[in-house]
């Protein structure tokens, strides 16, 4: 029987925490909107920690971190209006 060992959140942070945020950065162009993706991204690879093993979790964070990233880059787009 393998125990899953639960990492130390404040440890992943710390070790992960620039990487997620540059990557914000670079695609969003905007301290804030960075920061906050940056604490979506550790809330939700938490959850997904929990609910399964993470084969690997600094490659889950980058992901998370572009996916993320681009959602809200996105969702910040204005929309164009259609025209005839």
């Amino acid at each position: 029987m393998t125990v899953r060992r639960q990492p130390h959140w404040s440890e992943v942070v710390e070790q992960h925490g620039k990487r997620v945020f540059r990557i914000a950065l670079r695609i969003l162009g905007s301290v804030h909107d960075a920061e906050d993706v940056s604490q979506e991204v550790f809330a939700e690879a938490y959850r997904l920690h929990c609910a399964g093993p993470v084969q690997s979790l600094a490659g889950l964070l980058v992901r998370l971190a572009t996916l993320r990233a681009i959602d809200r880059r996105r969702s910040n787009r204005p929309a164009e209006e259609l025209r005839d």
